[in-house]
This record gives C-alpha cells, structure tokens and sequence, in this order.
C-alpha cells in the first residue's frame, strides 16, 4: 500500500485506522457534554477536560454543564460541534474524523457508512 500523504505528522496508530476496513467508525451527531474547568497557572488561562465518570468535580475544578461543545478531526483540525459541522465520525476511542478525511482516508467504506 502506498500513502503519499503520510508525514511526521503521523502516528502508527493513525496509518492502522485508516488502513483498516474494519476499523469501528460510527457516524454521530456531536452533542455537547459537561466539561471541568480547571484554572491553570499559566498566563491565567484555563484548562477544559472533559470528566472520568459521573459525580462531583474534583477539588480545584469546576463541572461546566455542557462546555464540552466541540471535538476536532484527528487530521485537519476541523470543528465538529458548536461553530464547526454537526456530524462526524468517532471510534471507539475517541477519535474524531470530519466527514471529509473520513471520506478521503476511508474510502473503502465511505459508500456504504454515509448517506
């Protein structure tokens, strides 16, 4: 297999994803989720992650009810949520694709996963 495009850039993981035809690609509608904010030290900015399991925030956080409003595609960086596209594509671990990568990196299964 040749992939002219892959550069440093590139992760093992990433060039077995996209190789993979049966890799788990679901197409989703990104819905916001609670998000924590932890104040940072730096530059007096902030950090937002996204919470382990359900309860309270941790000490030091703040659990922001739905701030967790967007993801980005592991390869172009486009939004996809609030500001950005309303579909995407996710694996089971959490990787993000827009339905343009999926298309272009993923064509194999492209024509039957997209309507």
């Amino acid at each position: 297999m040749t992939l002219p495009w892959i550069d440093a850039f590139w992760k093992n993981s990433d060039i077995e994803m996209v190789a993979d035809t049966n890799w788990p690609w679901k197409r989703v509608h990104f819905s916001p989720k609670n998000a924590l904010r932890i104040d940072a030290d730096v530059c007096g900015g902030m950090l937002c992650k996204a919470p382990e399991g359900e309860g309270a925030a941790p000490a030091g956080a703040t659990l922001v009810p739905k701030g967790w409003d967007h993801e980005h595609c592991r390869f172009c960086w486009e939004k996809i949520g609030i500001g950005g596209a309303a579909h995407g594509f996710t694996d089971d671990g959490g990787t993000w694709l827009c339905e343009n990568c999926y298309r272009s990196l993923a064509p194999t299964r492209a024509d039957k996963d997209v309507d």
